[in-house]
């Protein structure tokens, strides 16, 4: 009950119950979130729009994982609509660009280039970033990489003294044990 007291669960419970109880639904949400993270504008307007795109995306994310349609794009999608927020100059899009990627963990990833680029990626954001919220989701994401994605540890395995110091200087900056 207490979940559905603030709009974002609330929001995210209907989303998800909305695309389980009508089959034409989500491949409209998946179309348009697709559109709206597509968009090249750098406006305000645009930049929020695109972060409640990829909310959308990755509070989707089981309900597209189960379905063999989606499950089949879901590499794709990371690359077209996720890796280019990563980059994004703006610090909460980068958050919640790696927020997604946890989201998809489980999916099975075939394609080695992106498995070693999202990697990379996540390593070099939790070891040079200066936010410590964009932090925090790409320590996150790797802890969802070394469980779920075996073949990431020698990407890791170079970099593990660096990256178990700053995750315990993570841990004691957020005093969050997650």
């Amino acid at each position: 009950m207490t979940d559905i007291c603030t709009p974002v669960p609330a929001a995210t419970s209907l989303l998800i119950e909305t695309c389980k109880k009508r089959k034409n639904m989500l491949l409209q949400i998946v179309q348009f979130c697709v559109h709206v993270i597509s968009d090249n504008k750098a406006d305000y307007y645009t930049i929020q729009q695109k972060d409640g795109a990829l909310h959308m995306i990755g509070s989707l994310s089981k309900t597209l994982m189960k379905r063999n349609e989606y499950k089949e794009r879901i590499e794709e999608m990371l690359i077209m609509c996720v890796l280019p927020e990563i980059q994004s100059s703006h610090d909460h899009m980068r958050a919640r660009a790696f927020w997604v990627v946890h989201q998809f963990v489980e999916t099975n990833i075939k394609n080695e280039q992106l498995l070693a680029q999202l990697t990379n990626l996540m390593m070099d954001t939790l070891l040079n970033d200066t936010c410590l919220p964009v932090k925090f989701e790409a320590a996150i994401g790797i802890q969802g990489f070394v469980i779920d994605q075996p073949s990431v540890s020698k990407y890791i395995i170079p970099k593990v003294n660096e990256i178990t110091l700053e995750i315990l200087n993570l841990l004691r900056l957020t005093e969050n044990e997650v």
